[in-house]
């Protein structure tokens, strides 16, 4: 997901730094959201919040903390531009996502390393 940077001024350093830390958090906050109601009835009822959901929400604050990290540690407009489409610090967009990411990552892994199980018994 990309933030919309392109119509902005990029001369004046602190208000455009303050803005794109702003607009970060407004967009993590809208990634969580739709999931606010979980916690909510965590704290209310004592459901128990998915796990998926919750390995969610980690992310995106672990995103947001990062890119928060990276927005404060540039000191001209030109590092701060080099950095606003966070390409290598992308938002997943839905809990859906998140878990499908994941499970496939599992997959791989398995795949990977049934693999490399098979490779090592068909040497011996």
């Amino acid at each position: 997901m990309r933030l919309p940077f392109g119509s902005l001024n990029w001369k004046d350093f602190s208000s455009k730094k303050a803005q794109l830390l702003e607009e970060n958090d407004s967009l993590a906050g809208s990634l969580l959201s739709p999931s606010d109601y979980t916690v909510t009835r965590k704290y209310e009822k004592g459901t128990a919040i998915p796990a998926d959901t919750s390995s969610f929400r980690d992310e995106v604050r672990r995103i947001n903390d990062a890119r928060e990290a990276a927005i404060e540690a540039t000191s001209t407009t030109e590092e701060l531009h080099g950095i606003s489409g966070f390409t290598d610090l992308p938002y997943p967009n839905s809990i859906a996502e998140w878990k499908a990411t994941r499970e496939a990552a599992a997959a791989k892994a398995a795949a990977e390393a049934a693999a490399a199980e098979s490779s090592e018994s068909s040497e011996s």
